[in-house]
C-alpha cells in the first residue's frame, strides 16, 4: 500500500491579535491574547496492488491561543478537529492509521516562562527538532506532552533540552481522532533497513516508556550552520544526529550544500546491531523556483531509528514524507 496522492484543497487563516508589550495585570494577558487558526480540507486518494485505490475526504479546523505574557508567565493551547463526512467503509479502514479518525483533541495546554532569552515550557506543545517532532504532513498533527527549555544567551547559538513521557498520534487505529498516550509511536525503521528488532517482546510502533533530548545549533561562522542532538529512548536506544549545512546568496541566486549524519545506538536488551544513515544535498534557487539534488544510504545490517513522531521521517534528505 503507498500514498498516490495528497492535496490541500483549502486553507484559510482565521485571524491574529498581537501584542507588543508585556501586559500589566493578569486581565491585560488574556485581553491582548494572540489568535490563529485555520479551516482545512484534505483529499486523499491511497493506491493498492491490483489498480485499486481509495479516496477520502478530510474537513478540520485548527485554534490556537497564546496569552500575552505576565510577569514572564504565559498560558497557550491549541485545539485540533478531524471529520470525514463522506468516507466509504474500505476507505475507513485504509486510512484507520494516520487520516480516519474523527473528533477533537486539545493537542496545545502548556505554561510557558521566560526570563531572559530563556523560555522554559511545560505541558502539551509541538516539537519540531530533527529527532523529536512534530509531522504536519496529515489533517491531526502529533503532538507530545511533557518539558522543553530554550536558551539563546551564546551569541549566534541556541540550546534546547526537552523531556516528553506522552504522546498524540493522528488517530488510535479504532476510528477516532488520537488522544494522549504513554505509548510513543517510534517512527518505523526507515526505508531499505532490516527490522532486527521486529521480533522483540517491546511493541515497535507502541513503546511505552519516555524520552530525553539535547541540542544545540550554531550560525556564528558566515554562511554555515551545524547542529547536534541527542535523543535517548528509554530501553530502546540513544540517537546521535549531526548536520554540517553551508548557504549562501547572490542576487537572486541561491545555492548551498548540506551533510547529515546519524547514529541508532539500541539498549543492550534490543539484541541488535547499531545501525544509522547518512545524507548529502545540494540546492539551488533563483527568483521564486527551488531545487536539489539529494543521496541518503542507511545501515543495511540492522534498524536505523528516525526519531520520536512521525516528524523526524523529514529528517532524512531523501524522505517523501
Amino acid at each position: 500500500m503507498k500514498l498516490a496522492k495528497c492535496s490541500l484543497a483549502v486553507i484559510m487563516t482565521v485571524g491574529a491579535l498581537t501584542s507588543l508589550n508585556a501586559a500589566d495585570t493578569l486581565a491585560d494577558a488574556f485581553k491582548n491574547g494572540k489568535v490563529s487558526g485555520a479551516l482545512e480540507a484534505w483529499y486523499w486518494d491511497r493506491g493498492y496492488a491490483g489498480n485499486k485505490s481509495e479516496g477520502l475526504f478530510n474537513t478540520g479546523i485548527k485554534l490556537s491561543y497564546e496569552t500575552d505574557t505576565l510577569y514572564g508567565f504565559s498560558l497557550g493551547a491549541t485545539f485540533q478537529s478531524s471529520h470525514s463526512p463522506f468516507a466509504s467503509e474500505e476507505a475507513k479502514i485504509a486510512y484507520k492509521g494516520d487520516q480516519y479518525g474523527p473528533g477533537e483533541v486539545l493537542s496545545e495546554a502548556y505554561l510557558a516562562y521566560t526570563a531572559g532569552k530563556t523560555t522554559a515550557k511545560i505541558g502539551r506543545q509541538y516539537i519540531a527538532t530533527p529527532l523529536i517532532a512534530s509531522s504536519p504532513s496529515r489533517m491531526i498533527k502529533q503532538s507530545f506532552e511533557g518539558a522543553t527549555l530554550v536558551n539563546k544567551d551564546l551569541p549566534q547559538t541556541m540550546l534546547f533540552a526537552a523531556y516528553v513521557d506522552k504522546y498524540q498520534n493522528r488517530t488510535d487505529t479504532a476510528g477516532s481522532v488520537a488522544d494522549f498516550t504513554n505509548n510513543f509511536w517510534i517512527a518505523s525503521p526507515l526505508p531499505g533497513a532490516t527490522s532486527a528488532v521486529a521480533g522483540n517482546t517491546k511493541a515497535w510502533n507502541t513503546l511505552d516508556g519516555d524520552a530525553y533530548s539535547l541540542m544545540a545549533v550554531n550560525q556564528s561562522i558566515p554562511y554555515l550552520k551545524l547542529t547536534g542532538q541527542w535523543v535517548g529512548i528509554t530501553d530502546l536506544a540513544d540517537i546521535y544526529y549531526g548536520e554540517i549545512a553551508f548557504s549562501g546568496k547572490t542576487d537572486s541566486f541561491r545555492y548551498g550544500l548540506a551533510g547529515q549524519y546519524e547514529v541508532t545506538d539500541f539498549d543492550n536488551t534490543m539484541n541488535t546491531n547499531d545501525s544509522g544513515y547518512y545524507g548529502l544535498k545540494m540546492n539551488l534557487g533563483v527568483g521564486a523556483f527551488n531545487t536539489y539534488v539529494a543521496y541518503s544510504e542507511i545501515d543495511e545490517d540492522t534498524t536505523a531509528i528516525p526519531g520520536v513522531g512521525g516528524g523526524p521521517y523529514g529528517t532524512i534528505y531523501t524522505s517523501q514524507v
